[in-house]
């Protein structure tokens, strides 16, 4: 009787060890954070303005700083798949460690190319044409047409006559 009990004890501490070091890497997990650098990748000089996205976690991800310094924090699992863009470079995706606080991820510079534009035109002279709309005169008691003026400096330098 006396085996069988410590035999149960035995187990029970067993369990709780094995649970004690279980809860706290899942919690761990569910918050993890994944710190690292966006450099080109012929220079290695930091770029700035990237976004790093995480591959299945919707709203999670970061844009680099001035210096290159991105932050990702809320992460869930051992290991994440970064989604990584930047305009005028090729996308990059990278498996990396959650937990991982010097991941380095280098971009490619791609060319952007652009629709053609044709622009054509034919040579010519310029009309100028005259204002077509009439002017009306508005006195106290009634309105009038007043006459139509030919031109726009008319338009303006003459008076409207009541009448």
């Amino acid at each position: 009787m006396r085996h069988a009990m410590k035999r149960g004890r035995t187990a029970l501490v067993f369990a709780t060890a094995v649970l004690s070091l279980a809860i706290p890497s899942r919690l761990h997990a569910q918050s993890g954070v994944v710190e690292g650098t966006t450099v080109t990748q012929g220079t290695q000089r930091p770029l700035a303005g990237v976004q790093i996205g995480v591959e299945g976690q919707s709203g999670k991800g970061a844009t680099s700083d001035a210096s290159g310094r991105f932050r990702v924090t809320g992460l869930s699992g051992e290991t994440v798949v970064l989604s990584v863009r930047a305009i005028g470079f090729r996308p990059v995706f990278d498996t990396v460690r959650v937990g991982a606080t010097n991941v380095r991820i280098a971009l490619s510079e791609r060319a952007i190319e652009l629709n053609q534009v044709v622009v054509t035109g034919t040579a010519g002279g310029a009309e100028k044409r005259e204002p077509t709309s009439s002017i009306v005169c508005s006195t106290r008691s009634r309105s009038t047409a007043s006459r139509v003026l030919q031109t726009t400096s008319a338009r303006f330098s003459k008076r409207c006559r009541s009448g």
